[in-house]
């Protein structure tokens, strides 16, 4: 037997001028340069959103900047920052309700500019139980 389960997420990442209506509940800075806004907001509940620096050189999370418990869905967070082309300053990471595991990297992807290209989204053990037992 052969199982599949298919992850659908619904995470907006947006800059100022992409904003229809939204609830701002957290705003907050990263970096010294914060000439742009990001704005992150999620249909699904998350369980914790986690900023990094990111480790160029090793390609992983560097330092924590900063945590954030339980987002609401529909609920977004400011982030004042400014994202760069081609190496990168910063990543978040989250876990939805469902405990699928995110990672977005906070800067302009090298193409069309679009910040959601930059999501990775992977199933844990406890997400893979999540929807067994659903």
């Amino acid at each position: 037997m052969k199982m599949e389960i298919t992850i659908l997420e619904s995470l907006k990442v947006c800059r100022d001028n992409e904003l229809d209506n939204i609830e701002v509940v957290e705003e907050f800075t990263l970096g010294e340069n914060n000439s742009e806004a990001v704005y992150l907001t999620s249909d699904e509940p998350m369980r914790y959103i986690k900023f990094y620096e990111y480790d160029f050189m090793n390609d992983r999370n560097g330092n924590l900047l900063h945590k954030l418990g339980l987002l609401k869905n529909g609920y977004t967070i400011k982030i004042n920052t400014y994202l760069t082309c081609g190496i990168l300053n910063y990543l978040i990471g989250y876990q939805r309700f469902d405990y699928v595991k995110g990672k977005v990297q906070l800067g302009e992807n090298g193409k069309n500019g679009l910040i959601i290209e930059n999501l990775e989204i992977k199933h844990t053990l406890k997400s893979i139980i999540y929807y067994i037992i659903k």
